[in-house]
């Protein structure tokens, strides 16, 4: 398909899609408080490609993880320049909570526990990571009939209550800077 374009997500569900924008705008006003510089720079970029631009944000992109634990990479399309931006929403009705799942930078040996409405802007282009899911709750929960409904969520780590919202600009989303829609 064209390097630019509509998403399925937007297309089929473009009223959940309106509804979440401010959201979004809140993501991109934390990032340009407390990364005013690299806000900047990538304010900049998308904004030479407004078609493709997350209204007036930093950004091009969203990508949602549920319960998805990541190895040690580096982001390769996201803008050079640029940060990610991560926030963390849970359920609080969810009854399967956890520890771990620490977002990791191993060059540095640090580690952030983003939880609940915890925002993080970082360079992508660095090795980071995210630690083991660790079970915090009853055991029991997952033999019960209900649950073994969900054994492929269960077996695959899915129902572990973190659901990540990451925000950035893709490097190549210039190339589309004259592309009609």
């Amino acid at each position: 398909g064209p390097p630019c374009r509509l998403t399925a997500f937007n297309r089929d569900f473009f009223d959940k899609w309106e509804r979440a924008l401010p959201f979004l705008e809140r993501i991109d006003a934390l990032f340009k408080e407390l990364v005013p510089d690299a806000h900047s720079l990538q304010l900049d970029r998308a904004r030479q490609t407004p078609k493709f631009q997350i209204r007036d944000t930093a950004f091009s992109t969203v990508t949602i993880n549920y319960s998805w634990r990541t190895a040690s990479h580096k982001d390769a399309g996201d803008f050079r320049q640029g940060f990610g931006n991560l926030i963390v929403c849970e359920d609080e009705d969810n009854p399967y909570n956890y520890k771990g799942c620490y977002t990791g930078f191993p060059k540095y040996g640090i580690a952030a526990n983003i939880r609940n409405g915890d925002f993080i802007a970082m360079n992508v282009h660095e090795w980071h990571c995210n630690t083991e899911f660790v079970p915090d709750f009853d055991e029991e929960l997952l033999k019960s009939e209900e649950n073994r409904v969900r054994l492929n969520n269960i077996k695959n780590n899915w129902h572990y209550n973190r659901l990540s919202v990451v925000c950035y600009l893709r490097e190549k989303m210039i190339r589309c800077k004259d592309m009609d829609l």
